[in-house]
Parts: structure tokens; sequence; C-alpha cells
């Protein structure tokens, strides 16, 4: 008689409050950390109380929850299943638990591993998850210690709940309502905050507004109000942009909500005028619309939006920082992570949400827009494009509290560089939002102030927002630009003001009592009693050390040179190459990060970054200028960016006007102390000698001789492998790694019926000349051309001439070699008359030889 079979009565390990308990801590408590030092996140969303609420109770609930489910669901299965999905979910938790108190230990103690020794550090904490899942799983004792510490991490939520209430951010103080207006044809109010924007940043050598790189901010001030003695209240946007809505100053560490300020400018005017509010870092507005009211965004949208943020942040704080390098930049904004930094042409699509909502306002309105630029990510041309950043990273940290900037005065150079990019994009968009305003009819009739709620300090060795009391009015002295209804003429006032004073000196304008709890006081008077524009020539500021700094690296015009070029030689930065006599550098070798060949040639972004080989390794700082195609595209100087005591690493933003020549090939320069040049080759790169040309149009020939004796016909590209299943005979010298190439680019062959379409990209000029002239010895080439067009096609035979003139367009991406097959007759109908009359001779040559061939034989 068989023994029955007894059924484990041993409690399955899958209790929700073992999975509370593990999600608490692996995943609840880092995002709470995070978010809950300033709230800036939730106010920056504007979360009303229940949003907030359920948001800090969905992070809490949620991830446990569904796990649990998941687990649950296995065991119902099977219990080997459900055994195996435990394991995997308990070593999920103990893994994420593992990593964050690893990555802060290794920011106290400032250990920055090697790519591969953290690769290894995640392995060993992995294992050891593992190890401690598999011990919670199989031990019951172990699992009633974590399900009885689950009731204790109720303390989590409670805090983040606790903290809220106490700072505003669930529940409103009970301030009375202002009272409405009653005063008819009210002008409109309109505010426009700019982010981190010093004023030396827009002034010219006399200390005026920069007319050249700032147009729109300079013709602003000729019909309105400047202050050029301005001050910001603080130096960071959290306590900066509140005093100028409120007119008053909290401690650090207040969040900019309603309870915090319950007078500022919103309370004040709202009951009176449309309210459009555009402003991500304070929530001051009482009607706290969700999101923002101008141009709201769809209400699902903006939940996943906020789910998308909250996991972004968890990203960062779990993932191991060189494995984090693709994530998006959480210290760079309070929300929206991301989302406008690259992807957007005009860097920010804030202002389009903007602009729509003017379209829509009614009058009178209060309109508040603070655009977090030209702070956010210094990643922006002019006109808008974007450019991407060094592979080293940032040369300072974006979050600026702590930061302190090294003592390489080259990288200075280039974040000032990225500074003044942006903040001429900054200007750019004001002028389009000024030309807006005029088309609504709404301009004339608005009192209208553009400030900065703060500014930045770029020195060696100093804090950018915190920086000594010699450079803190870097970060102090803001542009303030007032104009009031009807104001035609430009005047400025020596006035000291305070960012604090505009919500006073707004509502002294409208005739509004102002509260005497506000600690600004309005400038009203001054503005009337300011001096006319054009009778001042200068201001104090014309001596400022950052402004002449600023002069002498960036000129005062908008060239390439002023833009683009670093050091005594950016002047050079525009010309051409053909325009100096220089040597070459045998013994060093420029390497490319970031370079490849693919199917359009080589491939540089619009930010070169590069390393010096071989050469004088002596650690000196080394003027270079870079060239693409033949044109001389920015200047930068060499500096030590890899911490190895060499400085001969380098970094350059190309000029705008070059972004089109990227597939020109890039020439590298050093200029010595006489200012004489000595090219360095670039890996990858090939010179243009006359032994290389002669050994592409040999292999040319050679290619297309035998693509000529190719069998069917076809139609479409043809690849490196058909061809040679083809049994196309292709010469070494136009392969590499797997690709069909010649030494400047990439060979695209197209076949077309019983005719070969051969394109060759990124030929330097002189290649392309060379080829033209050389394609009239090739058999079977018919057609020439600068492009894919067949209007820019010549026939064959092509003389100088035609080769100089098809070629003198840099701009041109390729050279297109168009022949027919060896065994098909030549189409006469595409032929010149000289080609004509050379087939005929041929023909009749042909002819003479077989004739004097059969009278030899006889």
């Amino acid at each position: 008689m068989s023994a029955p079979v007894i059924e484990s009565t041993a409690p399955k390990p899958n209790s929700f409050l073992l999975h509370l308990a593990l999600s608490a801590v692996a995943v609840a408590q880092p995002l709470y950390s995070v978010t809950g030092k300033t709230l800036n996140f939730f106010v920056a969303w504007r979360m009303s109380g229940v949003e907030y609420t359920l948001c800090i109770l969905f992070v809490y609930f949620v991830p446990p929850i569904i796990t649990w489910l998941l687990v649950s669901l296995g065991y119902r299965l099977h219990s080997y299943l459900g055994r195996a999905l435990s394991f995997l979910v308990f070593w999920l938790y103990i893994s994420l638990t593992c990593l964050v108190p690893s990555q802060q230990l290794a920011r106290t103690m400032h250990v920055s591993p090697s790519y591969e020794a953290m690769l290894g550090i995640v392995a060993l904490l992995l294992a050891g998850a593992a190890f401690l899942a598999s011990v919670l799983l199989a031990k019951p004792k172990a699992q009633g210690f974590v399900r009885f510490f689950a009731a204790v991490t109720i303390v989590f939520p409670a805090i983040m709940m606790l903290r809220a209430h106490d700072a505003g951010v669930i529940e409103f103080s009970e301030a009375p309502p202002a009272e409405k207006m009653t005063a008819a044809d009210r002008p409109n109010v309109i505010l426009i905050i700019y982010d981190e924007l010093p004023l030396t940043t827009i002034l010219d050598a006399n200390g005026l507004i920069d007319g050249e790189k700032f147009p729109n901010f300079h013709a602003f001030a000729q019909g309105a109000t400047w202050l050029p003695n301005a001050r910001a209240m603080s130096g960071f946007t959290e306590t900066a942009v509140p005093p100028i809505l409120a007119g008053q100053v909290r401690q650090t560490g207040v969040p900019a909500t309603y309870k915090s300020y319950p007078e500022n400018i919103f309370q004040r005017l709202g009951p009176s005028y449309d309210v459009l509010d555009l402003q991500f870092a304070t929530d001051l507005n009482p009607a706290r619309p969700p999101g923002e009211s101008a141009g709201a965004m769809i209400e699902d949208e903006r939940r996943w939006k906020i789910v998308s943020d909250a996991a972004i942040i968890y990203a960062n704080v779990v993932t191991p920082p060189p494995l984090a390098i693709g994530l998006p930049a959480i210290n760079t904004q309070h929300n929206r992570f991301g989302e406008d930094v690259h992807r957007s042409w005009r860097g920010t699509r804030h202002q389009e949400k903007f602009i729509a909502a003017l379209g829509q306002a009614r009058q009178p309105f209060l309109a508040v827009y603070h655009n977090v630029y030209p702070h956010n990510g210094w990643n922006h041309y002019p006109a808008g494009r974007p450019y991407p950043d060094s592979r080293w990273g940032d040369y300072i940290s974006l979050d600026r509290r702590t930061t302190m900037l090294g003592d390489d005065n080259a990288r200075i150079m280039h974040d000032y560089q990225a500074h003044l990019l942006q903040s001429m994009h900054a200007d750019k968009l004001l002028g389009e939002l000024f030309a807006q305003l005029k088309s609504n009819g709404q301009y004339d009739h608005s009192i209208i102030a553009v400030v900065a709620d703060h500014g930045v300090s770029l020195w060696p060795g100093g804090s950018p927002r915190d920086p000594s009391d010699f450079r803190l009015p870097d970060v102090l002295n803001i542009p303030l630009i007032i104009k009031l209804p009807g104001q035609t003429g430009g005047k400025i006032s020596f006035d000291t003001v305070r960012t604090i004073d505009i919500y006073p000196s707004i509502l002294d304008h409208l005739d509004v009592a102002i509260p005497q709890r506000l600690q600004g006081k309005s400038f009203m008077q001054s503005v009337r009693n300011a001096a006319p524009a054009e009778g001042v020539k200068s201001t104090p500021h014309r001596d400022d050390v950052t402004l002449r700094r600023r002069l002498d690296w960036f000129g005062t015009g908008t060239s390439m040179a002023d833009l683009y070029g670093f050091g005594r030689f950016s002047r050079y930065v525009g010309r051409h190459v053909g325009e100096f006599q220089f040597t070459h550098l045998s013994d060093a070798a420029v390497r490319l990060f970031g370079t490849r060949f693919n199917r359009t040639g080589p491939q540089l972004s619009s930010r070169i970054d590069a390393q010096i080989n071989g050469g004088a390794q002596d650690g000196q700082t080394r003027n270079i200028l870079v060239a693409l195609g033949d044109r001389i595209c920015g200047a930068t100087q060499t500096t030590d960016l890899e911490v190895s005591g060499l400085a001969n690493s380098f970094t350059l933003v190309v000029a705008d006007e070059c972004v089109d020549l990227l597939n020109k090939g890039i020439r590298v320069f050093v200029v010595g102390s006489d200012g004489q040049l000595a090219e360095i080759p670039v890996e990858g790169e090939q010179s243009t000698t006359v032994a290389t040309i002669d050994r592409t149009l040999a292999s040319l020939a050679e290619l297309i001789g035998s693509l000529q004796r190719a069998g069917e016909n076809g139609q479409g590209p043809v690849e490196l492998g058909a061809l040679r299943e083809g049994g196309v005979a292709v010469p070494d010298l136009l392969v590499r790694d797997g690709w069909l190439v010649t030494p400047w680019g990439d060979v695209v062959l197209t076949r077309d019926g019983q005719t070969w379409v051969v394109d060759l990209y990124s030929a330097p000029k002189d290649v392309c000349k060379a080829v033209y002239l050389g394609a009239n010895n090739i058999p079977g080439v018919v057609r020439i051309a600068t492009s894919a067009f067949a209007r820019d096609e010549t026939n064959i035979p092509v003389t100088a001439e035609q080769a100089d003139l098809a070629c003198s367009n840099t701009e041109s991406d390729i050279v297109r070699i168009i022949a027919v097959e060896a065994r098909t007759p030549v189409d006469r109908s595409i032929t010149t008359d000289a080609s004509m009359a050379r087939l005929a001779l041929d023909k009749l040559a042909a002819v003479w030889r077989r004739l004097k061939t059969t009278l030899g034989e006889n």
C-alpha cells in the first residue's frame, strides 16, 4: 500500500507586507528623499492637494501591489513558477536597495571608479542581492522580520504629507481675496522673466545694451526705461522669482507656494484681470490652475508626464554614474526633464505656449511668463539650432549650488561661449514675443517688464551661484527694462533698485494701494525722473571686469570670428585654408571622438571633441584651428580634459554657418606663437596627395570596368556583398569595414537598367576636379555631376574650365559618375560633338588595324 501524498502546508512567501516593506525601501524612500527636499518637483507641476496625496500613495502602494499580484498569479499556475517569481521580485527589490546607498557612499567619499570597476561593483552587488533573496525565500523568520518592518515604513509617506502641509503644497492659507478694481481702461500687465542672465552678458564696450548681439533687448530699451543698477535678491531661482512676484523675501528652503507668499501679484490682480500664468518655479497663484493655464496640456498627457518624470528621477538615483550618461538630467530644471533641451529646434516650447495664450487673452490681462532660459542646458545656437554636449560632459555641473569651477581658463571660455550663444537665442525669442504682442495690438496698451531672476559667475576657481564678494555682481546685477503704456521714447535711470521692487511699482502705476507688509518699494518715481536714453553715452558698467573679459574673448560683433573663435587667432575663423601657408606635422595625429564613416560620409556632430596623440606632449596650452572642407570653422585651445597632466585635448562648437559643411572632411591646424599654421593629420581622414588621388582614380576605373562587365540588368542600390556575389572585382582601396568608400567618404552604387550611377561622397574640391578630369579616361563614362540632379550633369569629355566651375560649389555633397555597360552601344544622343568625333576616329582606327592585319596575312 503506497503512502499518501501529503501537500506541504508551509506558507507561501508571498505576503503583501513582504512586498510593501521591500518596495518602500527600494522604490518609495529613494524617490521621497529626492523630491521631498524642497518639494519643487510638486510645486513645478502645480499639483493640487488631492494630486499630491495620490502621487505619494501611488509611489508607496502601486509597485508592491503589482509585484504581489504577479507572484500570486505565478503560484496559481504552479508552485515552482510562484517561487521563481518570488525570488526574482525579492532579488530586484534588494538589488535596488543596495545600489542607492552604494552610490551615496561613493559621492560622499568623492570616489569616481572607472567604467570597468563600476561594472564589477554592480556585479558584486547583484550577486549579494541574489544571496539575500534566496535567504529571504527560504527562511520564514526572515520573512517575519520583514513583514514587521512593513508597518514601520508608513512613516515614509507620512513625513512627506506633513512636510507638504506645512509648506502649503496641500493646504492654502486663508488670505482674503483682493477687491476687484473698478477703474476702466486698465492696462495689461506683462511680466517676462528670463533665467540666469547676468547684465554684463548683454552689454557692449560702453556699458550700454549691445545692439549687435542682442538687437531685441536693445530695440525694446529704445522705447522703454532701462534701470542698469537693478539687483536680484538671490542667486537661486526658488528664492529669486518669488520676490519679483510678491515683493517679499523668505528664508532659503521655503517652497514658493501661496501659503508662503499670500500677498502676491496673482492674488492682488487676479480678480480684476484675465490671468495667463506660464511659469514653473512658483505656485503663488491662488487660482492654482493645474500645470499651466496658458496652453495647458491635456490632463491625461500631464499625468503621464508626471509618471515619466518620476521614473527619470528614480533612474538617476539608482543608476551608477558611468552607466547613467544617456539619462536626462534632473538638476537643470524642476520637471519635464530633458523635454526641451535637445529635441526642440527653438530650445523651448514654452514660448509657443505663451504666444498662443496671448492670442486668446481677454483685455485687460495679467501675463506672467518665466522662461527657464537661457539657463536651460546651454546648448543652442543663436538661431535656435541645438548642438550636443561634449563627450566629457558639461565643463561645469548644471547644479550650480555646490559646484566649484576648475582653474583651467580654457574650459571657462567654452562655458562662457555656450552661455553667450544661448543668451543670444533668448534675445531672438524676445523679439518674436514682442512681434506677436504688436500684431495682437497689445503692445502699446501694456505695462511690460523684462527682467532676469539672477545671473551667473564664470571665473576659474569660483562658485557660479555663490561666488566671492568680488564676483557677486555677476550673480546679482541683472537686466531690468520696463515699458509703461504708450511709452515710445527710451529712458535710463541710474537709481539703485531691486527685483523685490517690481511688484509694488506695478501696483503704484495702477494706482492700487501698496500693502504695508511688502518689503519692496516702488521705483516709479525713478522711472518718471529717468534721463532720455539718447543723452547717455556710457554707464559705469563699461569698466566691469567680466564685461571686459567677454569683449576680449568674443568681440563686439556677430561674425564667425566673434562667436566661434577663442584665443589670439580667433580672427582666422571664417577664412579659407588656401589663404595661408602651412607645414605638416608627421609625428602627431588627431583622434576624433564620435566620428565614423557611414552611408553619408564621415559624420561629425556640430560639436567636435578630439585628442592629439604624439607630438610635443609638454602640457602647454596650444591654439587650434579646425577647418571643414577648406573653410576655418572654429578656433579653440587645448586643455587637460582627461586629468592626465597633458593639455592635449580640445572641444569645439562648429560655427552655425558651417554646419552644412560637416560632411566635407575635417582638418586640424596648430598655430605657433608666430601665427604660422601646421596641419596635424586626422585619424580616419586621408590627405589629398597626388599619389592618393591617382590610386583612387585607378581603383575607380577598375571598379567601373568590372561593373560594365556585370550580368543581368537591375534597378536600385547595390551593396558590396551583392557585387561580390555577382563576380564584380572590387579594389581593396575602395573597401573599409564592409562598406564601399574612397579615402574621403562613401561610395554608393545604383543600377538603372544597363546604366551604373556611382556616387562619391565628401570629395574635397581638389579631388572633385581630379575625378572630373580623370573620368574622361574611363571607358563607358558618359556623364558626370556634382549633385543628384539631372540638370547639373555634364557630358563627357569635360574641360578643365567645366571642372573648375562644377567643383567650385563647396556645399556639394557628392560627385556623380554615370557609366554604361561595355556591351551596350553608347547612346550618341547624350554625347557632345567632340565625343562623337572621338568615337568616329576610334572606329576608323579599328577598321585600319583590321585592314593592315588582312593585308599582312596576304
